[in-house]
């Protein structure tokens, strides 16, 4: 674990609507082309990048390269949902947790597809690789079945609340990168019905304040600069991470989640 270190409506009304469906395709002052350089930059940060060959086009039309099983997701792959859901096998919770690499072999052999298992606590076979920090199991889970990005444990926590809290800042960075590269294909009001840095659990908690939670600094850093409002959200307790962040005398934090921009 990393231990180094609301009042949304009132901020959401705030947004500026007036651009249209048309200005944002614009290549060069598009919202959604700043976003894919920045998950370009996160890609090469991460070793995501295709070595060569393989070319890949974005949403936006950009010609660099990224990892195949992005672009070849589909945006109505985020909401297939199980008929079911069924127990998963003692097996297949230790094969995941465990990060093994068999673990596929594990699940064929259960014969159930994996959108419908859930653990004794609700977790997907997602929630448990990313609690646990196993990064090439989030990937191969994403690229196979991008709707558990989506889905919630017994205690309305994303696979992003749960990474948050344990610290594993590069299994954060993986879930963060795919989310926006996915529904950086959605409309603006689209994409901000599906924001998984504002969701909250059953305690009223973001990610952001789970990661504040465990000191996971490092992790709380990166959440805030990826979705800055997060930082104003208040939990069923009253408390925002700005507040806790304070409280911990966190002044890098605090300065960045009071950052202010042009607009």
């Amino acid at each position: 674990m990393d231990s180094s270190e609301a009042g949304l409506d009132g901020i959401e009304t705030q947004r500026s609507t007036g651009v249209s469906h048309d200005q944002s395709k614009q290549r060069y002052d598009s919202p959604i082309n700043l976003i894919t350089r920045r998950i370009l930059r996160v890609f090469r940060a991460l070793g995501f990048l295709q070595v060569e060959g393989e070319a890949a086009t974005p949403p936006t039309g950009d010609t660099e390269n990224v990892p195949e099983f992005f672009t070849s997701i589909r945006l109505s792959d985020l909401f297939v949902l199980p008929s079911e859901y069924v127990p998963m096998s003692p097996e297949i919770v230790s094969a995941v947790s465990a990060g093994e690499k068999e673990w596929l072999d594990v699940l064929r052999r259960y014969g159930k597809p994996m959108e419908c298992l859930k653990s004794d606590g609700g977790y997907s076979v997602l929630h448990l690789a990313a609690a646990w920090g196993r990064v090439e199991t989030v990937k191969s889970i994403v690229s196979k079945c991008p709707s558990l990005l989506l889905e919630l444990d017994s205690r309305d926590q994303l696979p992003l609340h749960v990474a948050a809290r344990a610290g594993h800042l590069v299994v954060v960075k993986v879930l963060v990168a795919t989310i926006t590269f996915v529904t950086a294909r959605m409309s603006d009001e689209e994409r901000e019905g599906l924001n998984p840095y504002v969701r909250k659990d059953v305690n009223g908690d973001t990610p952001l304040h789970l990661a504040l939670r465990d000191n996971n600094v490092k992790t709380a850093t990166f959440l805030v600069n990826t979705d800055q409002r997060a930082s104003f959200l208040a939990n069923k307790d009253g408390i925002s991470p700005l507040y806790m962040a304070l409280e911990a005398g966190k002044v890098s934090l605090v300065k960045a989640m009071l950052k202010t921009t042009k607009k």
